[in-house]
């Protein structure tokens, strides 16, 4: 494919002091798609002013302060064809752990959305799906909010961006698990081998494989591009975000 289409996805973080620094920062890597997650929604006005039409979707409702927002920010403005909220769950994740500890003491709810692009560039169409599964989650149900998306967007001209918290170290699973509800086959389950069947399911690649996108100290790669197998990837890198514990993925 000789079309060459660039794409950034960050998790920047919605307590990030210097989040607006980060998407200038950004922005001047000159994507055609600025995927980010945990995002206030001051954001969207910002990115306006940088030249970018704009959706978002509420990511998570933090009660009785502000939200986190997924924004999509699209550069081809005069091609946009459609921005989308879309829901790749139909509940709230109710295990006592998860209630306890993200809706009781962090007051926090997540709301199931992400963002579809749907553009014109350079005479083909493309799909962008931007999104930030699930942490409050066992596993499983985090497999299956992936598994949601791409069974149905998964078309051979769609790509998936995002944060997807898809947890592959045992330790971790250790450190996380009481607060997530996870029963005890969730500390064996090997959630990344069933993520890669799902990308080569739906004949995705994905050029960040086995590269930890998340800092010190948990080292897990939970950011990821997945792009079809018919796209050829030109390039990818990761920048470092101030203050945020994910890196940036460019593409």
């Amino acid at each position: 494919m000789s079309t060459k289409l660039t794409i950034i996805t960050a998790n920047i973080g919605y307590k990030n002091l210097f989040g607006k620094r980060a998407v200038v920062r950004l922005h001047k890597r000159k994507p055609e798609v600025l995927c980010l997650q945990e995002v206030l929604q001051s954001r969207t006005e910002h990115l306006k002013e940088l030249g970018y039409q704009t959706g978002k979707a509420e990511d998570y409702r933090h009660i009785g302060n502000k939200s986190g927002y997924v924004i999509t920010g699209m550069k081809t403005k005069n091609a946009v064809i459609s921005l989308e909220r879309v829901q790749y769950a139909d509940k709230r994740i109710v295990s006592l752990w998860g209630w306890l500890i993200y809706t009781k003491i962090a007051k926090l709810r997540e709301k199931y959305e992400a963002v579809m692009s749907t553009f014109r560039y350079q005479g083909k169409i493309y799909r962008v799906v931007n999104a930030h599964l699930s942490i409050a989650c066992r596993p499983q149900v985090r497999v299956a909010q992936l598994a949601t998306l791409l069974k149905r967007y998964a078309d051979g001209r769609t790509i998936f961006c995002g944060d997807f918290n898809i947890v592959s170290d045992a330790l971790f699973r250790l450190m996380i698990g009481w607060a997530c509800g996870y029963h005890i086959e969730d500390y064996f389950y090997n959630e990344r081998a069933e993520v890669n069947k799902l990308i080569v399911q739906y004949k995705l690649q994905s050029p960040f494989a086995k590269r930890k996108t998340t800092r010190y100290p948990f080292h897990q790669q939970f950011d990821h591009i997945l792009v079809p197998e018919c796209f050829e990837i030109k390039r990818k890198k990761m920048i470092k975000i101030s203050l945020s514990d994910h890196k940036a993925l460019y593409g």
